[in-house]
């Protein structure tokens, strides 16, 4: 006995059951546990590819070499990738409070709470924040960006209403000069 879960593109996950020779065939009891069966491992392989998309898109967000954090309305993390966690584990200026998003300098913490509020409000565009370093290297600049639409892998968990980008001037990359070459017509000594 076998039923398809479902059909996408050239993916058709299946359910198989075989019974030895010796056995009698499936009968309606056996199909009436299928049809039960069925939607709760059809709903399982939607979750699993679900699950699958979300793995593709953390990691993409862990290969940037700037923080990403997602923050609901009342400015909880939802998520960080990598590089984020490595700074707010770090506590080098920034931490989690409550599981909101801190800065360690009053001054800082003050300006980095009020473009939160502004960001979720949508009242303001983008603007960065310094927040210094407890280990006197140079200050984090935060953004922080309302988020306009609700993200759809965010189904389930609270959802994010701003995304918040922390860039690290002691470890930014400098642009690759091919790129701004082509980008912008530069010439090879302009770029640099």
């Amino acid at each position: 006995m076998g039923t398809i879960i479902a059909v996408q593109n050239s993916c058709a996950p299946t359910l198989s059951v075989l019974r030895g020779r010796r056995k009698p065939g499936f009968g309606e009891a056996e199909r009436k546990i299928a049809n039960v069966l069925l939607p709760h491992l059809s709903r399982a392989w939607t979750i699993y590819q679900r699950l699958d998309m979300l793995r593709a898109g953390q990691s993409v967000l862990d290969a940037l070499s700037y923080g990403v954090a997602f923050l609901t309305s009342t400015r909880s993390v939802v998520y960080c990738n990598r590089w984020a966690e490595c700074v707010i584990r770090e506590g080098d200026g920034l931490s989690l409070s409550g599981g909101r998003l801190c800065a360690a300098d009053s001054i800082a913490e003050a300006s980095l709470q009020e473009m939160l509020l502004r960001a979720i409000s949508l009242r303001t565009p983008a603007v960065a924040v310094s927040v210094p370093r407890r280990s006197c290297r140079r200050a984090y600049q935060v953004v922080a960006a309302p988020l306009r639409a609700p993200l759809e892998h965010f189904l389930g968990t609270p959802t994010p209403s701003l995304v918040v980008f922390i860039i690290d001037p002691e470890t930014a990359r400098p642009a690759d000069l091919d790129l701004l070459i082509q980008l912008y017509g530069l010439t090879p000594k302009e770029a640099l």
